[in-house]
Parts: structure tokens; C-alpha cells; sequence
């Protein structure tokens, strides 16, 4: 679920396609425009998100805005992991902070409106990567990090101890496959989806 699309959806995108996942991704166009694409799944409705819709997937990644429009309904199916499937929200502007419910924006302290650096390990053949961020952290409320920068700040987290969902600072991992890192791209994303995704 994408609030408007972006290089890093599109990468993202691009990744899931070659690595075989099916994917359904639901793209706001405008305010009441979307544009559903389907790869290795046959076309269905996504207006309604609900228990029966989240059965059918292992994980649901969204944007902080995408989240905050929808009804009370369906992002309260989304938050309860019941249905199984694992949800990570990425929060790429002060726009997504400000529309992530309660139980996710509580795991979060310190300024949206601003952004930090950070960087990646380096991987084989390419250097230390300079990535961007809010310039938030993760408070004590928050679970096991699942990805961090350079130096141990967490940059992926859970949104609680052992949970299936997980609130991300990732913004710009498209940078990676812009340096000719597009294993540790994949490798960043191939460890987020096997640590949040259904149980299989």
C-alpha cells in the first residue's frame, strides 16, 4: 500500500517480481484515485482490506500516509495480526509519521520534520552506503531492530517484543541498487520479509 509512488516502492517492486513473489500493490493516485497491479496473482478487489483479504497474503508493507487514510475498519483489520500475515510500515516523509496510529507511533520519539544520515555496511565489492532517515529513534517500547546503521541505531524495529509488525525509517534503499549493490539490496530485503512474513 503506497500513498504515491516513489523510486523505492518502484525498486521494492522490481525485487519482489524477480525473487517470484506475487505481489498485489495498491497505489494512491489522488485523493480518491488508486492503481492496483497484480504480478503472479489474478486481478482482485483491494478497496476492502479485511480478515478474508489478509488470509491471502504473508506480508503487507504500506506507507505511514497510506495507513492513515484508510477507514477505521480496515486498518484495524490490518494491526490485527490475527489473520497471520506480518505488517511493516515505512515512514518516508513527516507526512507518514503524522498518519501512523497509536500503536505504531508509539514506539517512535524525536523530529519528523527533520531527516539524518546513516549508512549501511559495506558489503562485498561496494563501500559503506550513505542513506537517509526521519530523524527519529525507536523508544524502549519497541521490539528486537531488525535492520540497523552502521554503528547499532536501529533503522527496522518491531513494534513489539516478538510481533509480526515492524515500523521502518528505510527510505532510499534504492540507493543501493543505484551503486551496483543490488545483492545487498536484495539480501536487506530477502532478511525484512523472512523475519515479518507469515509463518510458513
Amino acid at each position: 500500500l503506497q500513498s504515491a509512488p516513489s523510486f523505492e516502492w518502484r525498486s521494492l517492486s522490481r525485487w519482489l517480481a524477480r525473487a517470484g513473489a506475487r505481489v498485489a500493490a495498491r497505489t494512491r493516485v489522488s485523493d480518491t484515485r488508486y492503481r492496483d497491479r497484480f504480478e503472479g496473482l489474478p486481478e482482485r478487489a483491494l478497496d476492502t482490506i479485511d480478515r478474508e483479504l489478509l488470509s491471502q497474503f504473508d506480508l503487507v508493507i504500506a506507507d505511514g500516509a497510506a495507513l492513515g487514510v484508510l477507514d477505521e475498519a480496515s486498518r484495524s483489520a490490518l494491526l490485527d495480526t490475527d489473520h497471520g500475515a506480518g505488517v511493516l510500515a515505512l515512514l518516508h516523509d513527516s507526512a507518514d509519521a503524522k498518519a501512523l496510529p497509536p500503536k505504531l507511533s508509539d514506539v517512535l520519539q524525536g523530529d519528523a520534520e527533520r531527516q539524518a544520515l546513516y549508512r549501511l555496511e559495506a558489503s562485498a565489492g561496494v563501500r559503506e552506503t550513505g542513506m537517509t532517515r526521519l530523524a527519529l529513534t525507536f523508544s524502549d517500547a519497541a521490539g528486537e531492530a531488525l535492520l540497523s546503521a552502521v554503528g547499532g541505531t536501529p533503522i527496522v524495529a518491531r513494534a513489539d517484543p516478538g510481533g509480526r509488525i515492524a515500523v521502518g525509517l528505510l527510505r532510499d534503499s534504492y540507493r543501493l541498487v543505484g551503486v551496483g549493490a543490488q545483492q545487498q539490496h536484495a539480501n536487506l530485503w530477502s532478511d525484512l520479509v523472512q523475519s515479518l512474513a507469515r509463518a510458513a
